[in-house]
């Protein structure tokens, strides 16, 4: 089912589109409630041919139900799981601005760093998020354990309110989660992998760990710290490549940081932080200059672009709508105020910066699955078209000849077709040795014509393309003549069968199939 602002899911309204991934679409929308109540959110709809599909809808709840047990700051906050009608549904915090991804690559587009006080209120934001995400307990009290697996520049949203929110719980492992890996499957971008992710071992909170590491040292580096061209160099690269301190690649940046980044980065995880608490309260400490909220706020507007000021001016200008404003008045004006795709900016960047983030390439959406009622039409007609033509095939293949002065029909399967005249492939019956004998299903008697050769109306032969062989000329060309006699095998010809039972049986059942026809003479 498709979805149009003004829509109206439970107790939400749809105002604009946002995004559209290979799972779901996310709108912004306001959530209505006594009176004149209203609260901007964002609605993450999941995609109807994937809500059939039970593995995808425990996902999809896996993610409500984990993210709606952190708080903090620092994470997207998730409200509310329900569904309407065939339409499941999740009401998250509203953000507006870009990803981290994003800023990265806007900032090599316009060939500047990210600021150090900027890039360390980031960093520090981000570790925050994800302390506050490893610590998150559930209704009982239980640590819920949960390991997001998929820390990286493209689930780091930068607010225009100049917060930095960790997001997108969809892959993430906890206690209490329904669904589960299967045995070999590996979930996460390859570029951002602990190493004892690569060798397949059992995962713990410290693999959130490395993987912050890495966003961390790229956004205080301005470029990517694993840049392999293909997954094995990448996996070599994480596995054995030395990691550079980041103090020998930016020299502004303090001993201290460089030291605790260091820490997170290193492979054996016995050595690493133990926790992301640890990692971020070393960060804070080593950390003077760091920019405030202000301060980063005004860098993301700045660096936000066009299609976020669209987005937020429309979001304003339908919360000002009364509650029961009708729906055509939500369509009006854009309909498509969606993020900024980054894609177009990484292709030409790349070329000027070797080791630039790649644009992600969209997730093909699942194959919507055939008909059922469609598909078994087609099977039932096509076992009988295959039963009526082999049927014929066979009763025609197995007729002897009634006399010795009239060969048998024989049946001769056309060749395949040139390339230029293409005709469909058909199952025709000759009457052989003439070649002057038009080809056609009639009883024994000979009928003299013209040459198909002497004739373009006879050939259906067009100006231009090659004429058709008639059939006695196929047959002569599948079956040639002797060298001495000129006549054909006698393989092709056989003699008549004696009139036995069987013969008599096959003669009437070639009566009853020229009646069929209506060919009999």
């Amino acid at each position: 089912m498709s979805h149009r602002s003004g829509d109206v899911l439970g107790r939400y309204q749809l105002l604009c589109p946002i995004a559209a991934g290979g799972m779901a679409t996310v709108w912004a929308a306001r959530v209505r409630g006594a009176g004149t109540f209203q609260k901007p959110v964002a609605l993450k709809l999941m995609l109807p041919h994937l809500a059939r599909d039970e593995r995808f809808v425990k996902m999809f709840m896996d993610e409500a139900m984990l993210a709606a047990n952190i708080q903090s700051p620092h994470v997207v906050g998730t409200y509310d799981l329900g569904h309407d009608d065939d339409t499941l549904y999740m009401s998250m915090e509203l953000v507006i601005g870009m990803t981290l991804r994003d800023l990265f690559l806007t900032l090599v587009e316009a060939g500047e760093a990210l600021p150090l006080d900027v890039a360390l209120a980031v960093s520090l934001a981000m570790a925050r998020g994800l302390t506050d995400a490893h610590e998150a307990k559930g209704a009982t009290g239980a640590p819920l354990g949960i390991i997001h697996r998929d820390v990286s520049p493209h689930n780091v949203l930068l607010g225009l309110d100049g917060r930095a929110r960790l997001s997108d719980f969809g892959i993430a492992r906890a206690v209490q989660r329904q669904s589960r890996t299967e045995t070999g499957e590996v979930k996460g971008k390859l570029s951002y992998f602990a190493p004892e992710q690569l060798k397949g071992d059992e995962l713990d909170q410290r693999v959130d760990v490395f993987a912050l590491g890495i966003v961390v040292w790229e956004a205080l580096a301005g470029r990517r710290l694993f840049t392999g061209d293909n997954p094995l160099q990448l996996a070599n690269q994480i596995a054995n490549d030395p990691i550079p301190r980041i103090d020998e690649v930016r020299s502004e940046v303090p001993a201290a940081v460089a030291d605790a980044l260091e820490r997170a980065l290193v492979r054996e995880r016995s050595g690493r932080w133990q926790t992301a608490r640890a990692f971020a309260d070393a960060l804070a400490k080593a950390t003077t200059n760091v920019a405030p909220e202000s301060e980063v706020a005004l860098f993301f507007r700045k660096h936000a672009g066009s299609k976020v000021e669209t987005l937020e001016k429309r979001v304003r200008e339908l919360m000002a709508l009364p509650n029961d404003a009708p729906v055509d008045s939500f369509r009006t004006g854009p309909t498509k105020a969606v993020l900024p795709n980054a894609a177009p900016a990484a292709a030409e960047a790349a070329k000027r910066m070797p080791g630039l983030p790649r644009a992600p390439r969209e997730e093909p959406d699942a194959p919507t699955p055939l008909r059922p009622k469609y598909g078994r039409i087609a099977a039932v007609a096509a076992v009988a078209i295959a039963l009526l033509v082999g049927t014929a095939w066979g009763a025609l293949h197995l007729f002897g000849t009634s006399g010795s002065e009239t060969p048998a029909p024989i049946l001769t399967p056309t060749p395949p077709p040139t390339l230029a005249s293409a005709p469909p492939a058909t199952t025709s019956i000759v009457t052989t040795p003439t070649p002057d004998v038009t080809p056609e299903i009639a009883p024994p008697t000979v009928v003299p014509t013209t040459p198909p050769s002497t004739s373009v109306a006879s050939t259906g032969r067009r100006e231009g393309r090659r004429p058709r062989s008639t059939h006695a000329d196929e047959t002569a060309a599948v079956a040639p003549r002797s060298a001495s006699t000129g006549a054909p095998p006698s393989a092709v010809t056989p003699p008549p069968p004696p009139a036995t039972s069987t013969t008599r049986s096959l003669v009437a059942g070639q009566d009853e199939f020229c009646r069929a026809m209506g060919t009999c003479p």
